[in-house]
C-alpha cells in the first residue's frame, strides 16, 4: 500500500510552468541559431559569390601587362653573365591587351548556370523558412496540449489519493472492504504513472523545440565553445 509520497515528485510538478511561446520570437531565434537555416544561408551567400564572378568573367577584358628585365649580350658566356649582373643594360616593356568575346557561349552558359544555382539556393531558404515555421508552431501546439493533459492528470491524482486515503481511513474504522482500498490503491497507481509519462512527454516537446530553434545550448546553459586540443599537456 501506499505509505507516502515523494516529496520530490511533488516538488517537481509544482515547479511545472508552462513558459510563455511565441511562435514569431521562436521563428526568430531560429534564424539566428537553427544549423539547417544558417547552412542554406550561406550557401546562397556563396551562389551569389559565384554568379558574379560568372557575370565578371563574361565581360570585355582589358589587361595591363608590363615586364621588366636585363640583357647581357657577349661573345663569351661568362662576360654576357657580367654584363646581366651589372644592370647596365635594361629592358621593360609596357602593353595593353583587349579581349571582346564574340559570340561567348561558354561564358553566357557559365552565367546562366551560376544564375540557377543562385535561385536554387534561394528557394532553399524559403523552403527552410517555411517549414521551420509550420514546425515552430506544431511544436508549440504540442507543448501546451501537453501541459494541459499535465495538468489535468494531476488534478486526478490528487483526487484518486483523496479517494484512496478516505477508504483506507474508512477501513481502519471497519467501514469499509479490503477490495475497496485495493482498488482504490490500483486507480491511484494508474493515474501516476500517467502522470509521470505525461511529464516526460512534457519535457520531450520543450527539448524539441529548443532544438528546432538551435538553442539547446542556451537553454542547458552550454558555452558554445569548443577547446583546442592539447595532447601535449602543455598549459594553454
Amino acid at each position: 500500500m501506499i505509505k507516502a509520497e515523494s516529496a520530490d515528485f511533488e516538488t517537481l510538478i509544482a515547479s511545472l510552468s508552462m513558459p510563455a511561446l511565441d511562435s514569431v520570437s521562436s521563428v526568430n531565434t531560429a534564424y539566428q541559431l537553427n544549423p539547417y537555416y544558417l547552412s542554406a544561408v550561406k550557401t546562397a551567400e556563396q551562389e551569389k559569390i559565384k554568379l558574379v564572378y560568372a557575370e565578371n568573367q563574361s565581360l570585355i577584358q582589358l589587361d595591363v601587362l608590363a615586364s621588366y628585365h636585363q640583357n647581357g649580350l657577349d661573345m663569351r658566356a661568362h662576360d654576357a653573365i657580367n654584363d646581366t649582373l651589372s644592370g647596365d643594360y635594361p629592358g621593360f616593356s609596357v602593353g595593353v591587351e583587349f579581349v571582346i568575346p564574340l559570340a561567348n557561349n561558354i561564358g553566357r552558359s557559365q552565367v546562366g548556370v551560376a544564375n540557377v544555382r543562385t535561385q536554387q539556393a534561394i528557394y532553399a531558404i524559403k523552403e527552410t523558412e517555411i517549414k521551420l515555421a509550420n514546425q515552430l508552431k506544431t511544436l508549440i501546439a504540442d507543448i501546451e496540449n501537453k501541459y494541459s493533459i499535465v495538468q489535468q492528470l494531476d488534478k486526478v491524482r490528487k483526487i484518486n489519493k483523496e479517494l484512496f486515503l478516505i477508504h483506507q481511513s474508512s477501513y481502519d474504522k471497519g467501514q469499509a472492504s479490503i477490495d475497496d482500498v485495493i482498488d482504490s490503491e490500483r486507480r491511484y497507481e494508474i493515474t501516476l504513472s500517467e502522470l509521470l509519462s505525461a511529464v516526460a512527454a512534457y519535457q520531450k516537446s520543450k527539448f524539441m523545440l529548443k532544438k528546432a530553434e538551435g538553442s539547446l545550448f542556451s537553454y542547458f546553459d552550454i558555452a558554445d565553445q569548443v577547446s583546442p586540443p592539447n595532447p601535449e599537456g602543455l598549459p594553454l
